[in-house]
């Protein structure tokens, strides 16, 4: 049986030898985090007096609703029998699915429903947009899931493909990734060099329009996974894209580089620059920049740049900043020591060069 290897890192490839567990590999790669599952339906008491009778049935049945609106949020779509848990349970409950799931969506967030619909189409736009460059399957071979996914969204598999394929082409118009680049800012999506590039942490690459995920995918493909990486640079001009991995970027507020790589996606080569001993380290400011409040401790990194920023040094910390070597051993010694990054890390110019007592 033929298989083609998928990268995930320079020089190593996965081989599938079972083609659903390939299609749910690479599927997952695209699957938007935005369809956390969340429940949105207000808390009800048993205590609360004159309950309705839906209110009342809710509560009945909550071991069995919750888990279904779950499962109605991840997939997007309304869920099949087959991949409903409980279904007997459900049908006793309910009389059929079709009034279980009908009750499920008149008990909770509708506005909720449509998001993850839409979150959906776009993790299955950029998964179809990606098989481009790949042999592409028969219908039949397709994974039963997925086949479902294609009648809900699309109707049929030639619609999905070419309207996949419609979205792939444009990721060479500058003017469109430079709009794109500018929604995903608004949405709290990275930081913006205005008109020159957007620098976002990869855990947020999944919440990106499709033409963004797109346009990062097809580096993927000359590359390997991204997971293994820090920040994601979109350059908007230039067709490229660099990749950043740093020393302990989670815990540390000023985190240094020691691997970047920059990919050309129009000459299809990429550029692996170590750092060290040729290439001397260069320090991250203002982290909090490139994550948001879904990443961990963003409050204190946030609290950490804002007291860095007050400073008003003699440097632009927008832009590069000092070397690693500018600060002396005893001051980074004594950064280490301050627990969850404050309080307070930096209030005198001065402690640039002399540092407090411990």
């Amino acid at each position: 049986m033929e298989t083609e290897a998928i990268p995930v890192a320079p020089g190593i490839f996965f081989v599938f030898k079972n083609r659903d567990a390939e299609q749910r590999f690479l599927l997952g790669r695209q699957r938007s985090q935005r369809n956390v599952l969340r429940l949105s339906h207000r808390p009800i008491s048993p205590s609360e007096p004159k309950l309705s009778r839906n209110e009342k049935k809710y509560l009945a049945y909550k071991h069995l609703v919750d888990p279904l609106w779950q499962k109605t949020l991840e997939l997007g779509r309304l869920p099949d029998k087959s991949e409903i848990d409980s279904l007997i349970e459900i049908t006793e409950a309910f009389g059929s699915i079709s009034k279980a799931i009908r009750f499920t969506l008149d008990n909770n967030d509708g506005a909720l429903f449509e998001q993850a619909q839409q979150s959906k189409i776009e993790d299955l736009i950029t998964y179809f947009a990606l098989q481009t460059f790949s042999k592409r399957k028969p219908y039949k071979h397709l994974e039963a899931g997925l086949q479902r996914d294609i009648k809900a969204f699309f109707g049929d598999y030639q619609n999905a493909i070419e309207t996949a394929r419609s979205i792939l082409f444009k990721i060479s118009n500058a003017e469109l990734i430079a709009e794109a680049c500018q929604h995903a800012t608004e949405q709290g999506l990275g930081f913006l060099d205005e008109g020159e590039a957007l620098h976002l942490h990869t855990s947020m690459v999944q919440e990106l329009p499709a033409l963004l995920r797109i346009y990062i995918g097809c580096a993927t493909i000359l590359y390997g996974d991204i997971e293994q990486t820090d920040l994601i640079k979109i350059h908007i001009q230039s067709g490229k894209l660099s990749l950043m991995r740093y020393d302990d970027f989670e815990n540390q507020p000023i985190p240094r580089l020691i691997e970047r790589v920059k990919i050309n996606l129009r000459e299809q080569t990429f550029e692996l620059y170590e750092y060290g001993e040729e290439f001397e380290p260069t320090n991250l400011y203002l982290k909090s920049r490139f994550i948001n409040e879904q990443y961990p401790r963003y409050a204190e990194q946030l609290n950490f740049d804002e007291q860095l920023q007050a400073l008003n040094l003699f440097f632009d910390l927008q832009k590069v900043g000092p070397s690693g070597g500018f600060w002396t051993p005893s001051y980074k010694a004594w950064i280490g020591q301050c627990p969850n990054l404050g309080p307070p890390w930096v209030h005198r110019r001065d402690w640039l060069v002399r540092p407090p007592a411990l």
